[in-house]
């Protein structure tokens, strides 16, 4: 069993950061390194997001949830990219991901139960 954290930042955060990528690069005109600044990654890792060289490693059955969420996201980032706090943003898709999620294969915080 692993924390809910290390799961996510391995099976989930990466294909939500190449949506990300994606949407602020082809949606809203960003440069790579401008998107590498605002999601706290190197450019390099940017560019592989957008070629589909990563990211794209878990099927996320549920992701119609997380693609409502990446435009809003992506306007938020932008708009707070000083803001260390911006990178709660993983907290709100963590919320709906753990919702979906065998609780038997991870383990969850008490201050992350909500």
């Amino acid at each position: 069993m692993e924390l809910i954290c290390e799961h996510m930042s391995k099976k989930y955060f990466p294909t939500i950061r190449q949506k990300l990528a994606h949407y602020l690069f082809y949606g809203m005109g960003y440069k790579q390194e401008e998107i590498a600044e605002l999601l706290g990654i190197t450019q390099a890792a940017v560019s592989q997001y957008l070629k589909n060289a990563r990211g794209r490693t878990k099927k996320i059955v549920f992701f119609e949830e997380i693609e409502k969420m990446i435009p809003r996201i992506a306007q938020d980032l932008t708009k707070n990219s000083s803001n260390p706090r911006r990178f709660s943003y993983l907290c709100e898709f963590c919320e709906v991901i753990k919702s979906h999620l065998n609780h038997k294969e991870v383990f969850i915080p008490e201050k992350c139960k909500k």
